[in-house]
């Protein structure tokens, strides 16, 4: 019964004023017109499908970059100093340092925005914790500390409270056991 009545609402759409229905002109529905709003209904339906695929593959696509893409760089904090990868592309800054599978002591990664942004950080793909630190004109605005992996899943996103031109992410202890806190100074040498 359900069935029959779609159809016929294709077939012959409702007429009158009744508030929302489709008023054709002398009150007939024409077969040209019913194979344009079949045409636009399979249309329609196509097009969500392939945006939902699309949006799937957006979310998943992890690209593959080799890690001797990236340029390097030298982050001074204090007297202490740090090779740092640059992650320049969308691509380097979607994938950051998801996939491997450790950092060393000194090691770190940097992203630049120009200008300025309040970018979003996630875990996904981490194998080990980091901090971030938020930085704008080489001063720390905001450290978060100490983020563990396996937060993607859960929703967990980073974001900094005001616009910064820099992150850098490094070993989980190290802001802390070199001090650096809001209003920290860093040096970068690119």
């Amino acid at each position: 019964m359900r069935r029959r009545k779609i159809k016929n609402l294709i077939r012959h759409p409702p007429v009158g004023g009744g508030g929302g229905g489709w008023d054709p002109p002398n009150g007939v529905v024409r077969a040209s017109d019913r194979k344009k709003m079949t045409k636009m209904i399979i249309f329609a339906a196509v097009l969500a499908v392939v945006l939902v695929v699309a949006a799937g593959a957006v979310v998943f696509y992890s690209p593959k970059i080799d890690k001797n893409s990236y340029k390097k760089a030298e982050v001074l904090i204090g007297s202490n100093k740090f090779m740092v990868e640059v992650a320049e592309t969308a691509a380097q800054m979607a994938l950051g340092l998801g996939g491997r599978e450790s950092l060393g002591e000194r090691e770190g990664m940097l992203f630049l925005y120009n200008p300025p942004a309040r970018p979003v950080f996630w875990m996904k793909g981490m194998k080990f914790p980091i901090d971030i630190v938020w930085i704008r004109d080489g001063v720390v605005v905001e450290v978060v500390k100490n983020v563990q992996p396996g937060g993607f899943w859960k929703g967990e996103r980073f974001s900094p409270e005001e616009r910064v031109n820099m992150v850098l992410e490094v070993g989980a202890g190290v802001a802390e056991a070199l001090g650096v806190k809001k209003e920290s100074r860093l040096e970068v040498r690119l």
